[in-house]
């Protein structure tokens, strides 16, 4: 930390003298007094104006003093992360492998809303969702079958049934027959 605080005290110090020569460079510089006799002045009765042309700019000062600047930028910046360093590394999340989010199925209703079987970890979930968005997401017991036999039974149509992979495995973990 100490170390920090003298490298910006360094670099600030070493700026000093690039300012100071501005500030001299900002300083009018004093007219001298005109030594002219009245006799030239009587012969030149005419009114004559001839502007001064400011000075141009030092651009050797000017890029030095960019690039301090911009060098006091960069370090400032990698100063405030290096700081920081140990916060961020707080902020960052060991996953444990295979313990992310995994589809393991999806059925599409219509008017693009599906709905999909999640599994995280051992829970299973069930998302439904829209155009808009998220609609509903519901955690599955761990025994969706006895869930379901509490529900009543359900009547099938006789239909001819166009049945997804994730519709056949609903239908094993209800018990029942796939068609």
């Amino acid at each position: 930390m100490t170390r920090f605080w003298k490298l910006v005290c360094l670099i600030w110090l070493a700026s000093l003298p690039m300012w100071a020569g501005d500030l001299r460079a900002a300083d009018p510089q004093k007219a001298e007094p005109a030594t002219e006799s009245a006799s030239s002045k009587a012969a030149d009765s005419e009114l004559q104006y001839s502007p001064q042309w400011p000075e141009p700019p030092n651009t050797g000062a000017m890029l030095l003093r960019l690039c301090v600047g911009t060098v006091i930028v960069l370090v400032l910046c990698v100063g405030s992360l290096w700081l920081g360093k140990p916060w961020l590394q707080k902020l960052q999340i060991a996953k444990p492998a295979g313990q992310g989010l995994q589809i393991e199925g999806s059925v599409a209703l219509g008017n693009r809303a599906v709905l999909y079987l999640v599994k995280v970890g051992e829970t299973q979930l069930v998302a439904g969702t829209d155009a808009t968005g998220l609609k509903s997401l519901i955690a599955l017991p761990a025994s969706f079958k006895e869930v379901l036999e509490e529900q009543g039974p359900v009547e099938e149509t006789s239909a001819p049934s166009l049945a997804t992979p994730f519709e056949l495995r609903l239908r094993t973990a209800a018990g029942g027959a796939s068609s």
